[in-house]
């Protein structure tokens, strides 16, 4: 397996800049189409689309649950993306081998892997109270072999501190990129990943590959409650469905989506306001 440990940055026709991740299979330097859901994927998850002041992230849709639900609900600008991954190899002392610090590869025993199947997700190296938790990138990976039952994954960063077979614990995730659904009905367990740039009816975002905005000015429709309906409203959070509004004083766990940046009050007094809908999105810059 060939590996390139160095990003790619690609000017685009349109001036914008397209943001490779390590070990890309995709030199497109097409203009993105934001406002498509394409059934070919034609960029690497995670590559990322710099222009005109914002970013924007490539990934890959999914159809989680049946019946509607969890599925995916109606998109519009308010509506967040949220991974839909869960941990892939969950807590073991028995799945990595031991490693010399400084690598940047390991075995995992772990059957039916197949070739890049974990490329870029993430694992946890150590875990609670063991010294030296690491926590690493993945770039590549090949299968499982058929005679060792062994796969080895290609990190980002090499190792800092040595890996104990039957002593190192490792938790695996799959790319959070690569699995992505709207918030709908009850997600207050869920975090988001970008907001879409698309509109697909509920159900139907089954594979398909999007963009989702994650920096930058964004123009969206809030919730229940507007922002900046009240004076002085500046910040704006993700609620329980995925949806832009204010932070409530009981919600202040909420995750953070931005601040708004247009006025929320008249230009003499405070004693008016108007619903701010133009926000700074600050996901990931």
């Amino acid at each position: 397996m060939i590996l390139e440990r160095v990003n790619h940055d690609l000017r685009s026709n349109n001036g914008g800049t397209i943001y490779l991740p390590p070990n890309p299979s995709y030199n497109n330097l097409d203009i993105p189409a934001l406002h498509e859901a394409a059934t070919s994927q034609k960029y690497d998850l995670t590559t990322k689309f710099r222009f005109n002041g914002k970013t924007f992230v490539y990934c890959q849709g999914i159809v989680k649950g049946s019946s509607g639900e969890y599925a995916n609900a109606k998109l519009i600008a308010s509506k967040g993306a949220v991974s839909a991954r869960v941990m892939a190899i969950t807590y073991s002392t028995a799945k990595i081998g031991s490693h010399d610090a400084g690598i940047e590869e390991v075995t995992i025993e772990q059957d039916g892997i197949t070739e890049n199947e974990y490329k870029y997700g993430h694992m946890i190296i150590g875990h609670q109270g063991e010294a030296g938790v690491q926590n690493r990138g993945i770039i590549a990976n090949t299968a499982t072999d058929a005679v060792t039952g062994l796969a080895t994954f290609y990190l980002d960063i090499p190792l800092s501190h040595p890996t104990v077979h039957d002593t190192t614990a490792i938790e695996v995730w799959k790319c959070p990129y690569g699995a992505v659904e709207w918030g709908g009905v009850d997600y207050q367990y869920t975090s988001v990943l970008g907001i879409p740039m698309v509109n697909v009816a509920q159900g139907l975002l089954d594979g398909q590959f999007v963009w989702l905005q994650t920096w930058g000015p964004c123009w969206v429709c809030p919730g229940a409650a507007a922002l900046g309906a009240s004076v002085e409203e500046r910040q704006a959070v993700f609620d329980t469905q995925g949806q832009l509004a204010a932070p409530a004083t009981t919600k202040d766990d909420l995750q953070i989506a931005g601040f708004l940046i247009e006025k929320t009050k008249d230009e003499y007094t405070s004693t008016a306001a108007y619903d701010g809908e133009f926000i700074m999105l600050q996901l990931d810059p």
